[in-house]
């Protein structure tokens, strides 16, 4: 299961009406790279306990998720996100990916037996205000500039206490990121297991036969 930032409707919109058919991706793809780098530098200098964990994942560039999101084992980014911040937001959003992996947020959600959207608020909510109180935006900004979720009404609470306040959230649908090991297939109906996923997020694939495939798993995800 995903932990990804939640963001607001017209960040949405923003990202879907970005032509992609008429973008340099391999630049926006270059430049994304060199401010994450240079964000990681400013965590491992500027907030210890981040920069603690920071190296312990491996960043991803991928447009399979929308925003940035993390698995517990890899941070997934989207360039196109990134594109749309500053040096400040990518920081924040680097910090909260690292706290839902800290703060156990994929067991907690287990052994509270949560719907995953709904929690992914909650969770949202719990971390933004941790870091607003930690200085690197105000409440304002995230809510104002990255369009995040951060109402002051649940500071100082779980995520299980804000979960059990929030409404109940229509789930969105949401593309995983494939991982190693994933049965996948191709547009033109070849299939293949993924061996390695590359650091700008394109896949090395081993083609398989259609029964190896449907030995393996019973439903293939299209990519």
């Amino acid at each position: 299961m995903l932990h990804h930032i939640e963001i607001s409707n017209d960040i949405e919109e923003k990202l879907k009406n970005i032509d992609t058919q008429n973008i340099d991706k391999d630049a926006i793809l270059t430049q994304t790279k060199e401010d994450i780098e240079r964000c990681v530098a400013l965590i491992m200098g500027r907030y210890k306990f981040f920069g603690e964990f920071i190296y312990k994942f491996r960043i991803l560039y991928t447009y399979r998720v929308q925003t940035m999101a993390t698995d517990g084992r890899n941070f997934f980014v989207n360039p196109l996100f990134c594109s749309l911040l500053n040096d400040k937001q990518i920081t924040f959003v680097l910090c909260h990916e690292i706290l839902h992996n800290v703060m156990v947020h994929f067991l907690r959600r287990e052994n509270k037996g949560a719907e995953h959207e709904k929690w992914n608020h909650a969770t949202d909510h719990e971390i933004n205000l941790m870091l607003v109180e930690e200085g690197l935006l105000t409440a304002t900004q995230v809510q104002d500039e990255i369009h995040g979720l951060c109402d002051v009404e649940y500071k100082d609470m779980t995520a299980e206490e804000i979960y059990d306040k929030l409404p109940d959230i229509p789930s969105k649908d949401f593309v995983w990121p494939v991982e190693v090991g994933s049965i996948i297939k191709s547009k033109s109906g070849k299939y293949g297991i993924v061996e390695a996923i590359n650091l700008d997020g394109t896949y090395d694939i081993k083609e398989i036969t259609e029964q190896e495939a449907r030995k393996l798993v019973t439903n293939t995800p299209k990519i």
